[in-house]
């Protein structure tokens, strides 16, 4: 399993479980912008049901960002993503976010894992909502050669897009059709970059 040097992985539900009840919060977007879309994934899916309405698009998404935030303030240091991610880094995996959430409740999380130092960059909402469009930029930034990439993600979206774009396509705590590997804790990634 050597010869990878690259890992991007997505946040919430991959690299920690934050505490926010997504049907709860697309139950509230849907009041605001009055539609009984099933609104998966949440992003994409505001943009798309209100088209021609900037204010409702701007309510939904504030709404969003609030609860993102109110969950980051609840992350807590740890150590042993901390010491796992560290230990990557020396040996010169070069490691990546990419997120559906906006840049602040990302950045905020990150801080209080205490492990934002460890990130060459975020790809939050704010460039894309797409995580195909996400984990390429990701790849270009990093000039990271498919075949050398792990990434990791909990939907099936990410799913598609890590197989799509020819990275290693790991799926953390769930098991979900079309991953070349399922892991139940994040920190077990180590071992695919061992030498």
């Amino acid at each position: 399993m050597a010869g990878y040097r690259f890992l991007v992985t997505d946040l919430d539900g991959t690299l920690v479980t934050l505490d926010i009840d997504w049907d709860e919060l697309r139950e509230k977007v849907r009041k605001i912008i009055k539609t009984d879309h099933p609104l998966k994934p949440l992003g994409p899916s505001i943009v798309e049901t209100t088209r021609g309405n900037e204010d409702l698009r701007r309510k939904a998404f504030e709404l969003v960002e609030r609860e993102e935030v109110r969950a980051a303030l609840g992350a807590s240091p740890d150590p042993e993503l901390k010491e796992m991610l560290s230990r990557l880094r020396k040996r010169g995996v070069k490691i990546a976010l990419v997120t559906l959430q906006s840049l602040k409740p990302a950045t905020i999380t990150l801080k209080r894992l205490g492990v934002h130092h460890l990130f060459e960059f975020l790809i939050t909402r704010e460039y894309s909502l797409s995580r195909r469009e996400q984990l390429s930029l990701a790849m270009d930034l990093l000039k990271a050669n498919p075949r050398e990439t792990v990434f990791a993600g909990d939907s099936s979206w990410d799913v598609m897009a890590g197989k799509e774009l020819g990275c290693l396509t790991v799926v953390v705590g769930r098991n979900i059709e079309g991953a070349d590997l399922y892991v139940e804790r994040f920190v077990e990634l180590e071992k695919l970059f061992s030498d």
